[in-house]
């Protein structure tokens, strides 16, 4: 089921944006909240994001970002994407932490399955060398383009985007280190192609390679994702043994005040 997204600001005018948000209520529930004066809401297969400004009586309106059509990743802009207080779900974990845990090397081949922007994708390439490889996979065209221009300007030579999803992977079998996986998993359940999208990556991934998932915690609050389709770490756990992957840490990896990290590994992956 489709939930109806955008999301508005609306200069200087706090109450107006809460009504607008109760009107939007109305036709997505749980699907909007007023945070901060800006009302967010999100869509749950393709999230088109615009900015409504006003100046001298004239309303300009601004389509500034796409996210990708599977799952959600909460998103905040920025100045420079002109919404204040801007953050991705990659602005809201440790990113040390988060990397510290995945034990990343630099020949590691490393696939960030539904990308985005590229933010996890771009980070990692500062941490994987020339002899390795990041496979940056989105659906959605326009923003493989923005991020092809991005890694383009910068001259970033181990990324590769390209228009894909979970699943069906255009990749090798076991040719994959580390297999990453933000703020999607939760989707793909109730859509019914967890087993699909399991399926593809449990394909892609070497003997020891690894599965790494960012979810929400299933905790009240404005960030993220409606709470009522988030899923906790144990009903992750759950999910991925029924599917034949093993947790590679007993208890989820705390990543930031509202994310958590779970890493797995292919059932009986030290007997390779």
């Amino acid at each position: 089921m489709l939930v109806l997204a955008w999301l508005y600001r609306l200069t200087n005018n706090e109450t107006l944006c809460k009504v607008l948000g109760e009107g939007l209520r109305g036709l997505a529930p749980n699907a909007c909240c007023c945070h901060g004066g800006i009302l967010h809401a999100y869509h749950m297969e393709r999230l088109s994001i615009w900015s409504l400004t006003w100046s001298g009586g004239q309303k300009r309106e601004d389509r500034i970002q796409e996210t990708h059509d599977m799952g959600l990743r909460g998103v905040w802009m920025n100045q420079q994407k002109n919404i204040p207080n801007g953050k991705s779900s990659f602005d809201l974990i440790d990113q040390e932490k988060f990397f510290r845990e995945l034990e990343i090397k630099e020949d590691a081949i490393f696939l960030d399955a539904v990308c985005g922007c590229g933010d996890y994708a771009l980070a990692a390439a500062s941490r994987i060398g020339e002899q390795g490889r990041i496979y940056a996979f989105d659906l959605q065209e326009g923003i493989i383009d923005r991020l092809t221009d991005k890694i383009v300007a910068e001259g970033i030579t181990n990324v590769v985007p390209r228009v894909a999803g979970p699943l069906s992977l255009p990749l090798g079998n076991n040719t994959i280190d580390i297999c990453l996986m933000v703020i999607t998993f939760h989707d793909l359940v109730p859509q019914g192609d967890d087993q699909k999208a399991l399926g593809e990556i449990k394909r892609v991934l070497k003997p020891s390679g690894v599965l790494a998932v960012i979810e929400f915690k299933k905790i009240p609050g404005h960030l993220g994702s409606p709470i009522n389709i988030r899923i906790r770490s144990a009903e992750l756990d759950e999910t991925l043994r029924f599917h034949g992957f093993t947790s590679v840490k007993p208890r989820e990896i705390k990543v930031g005040e509202y994310s958590y990290l779970s890493l797995y590994r292919k059932d009986n992956w030290q007997s390779y």
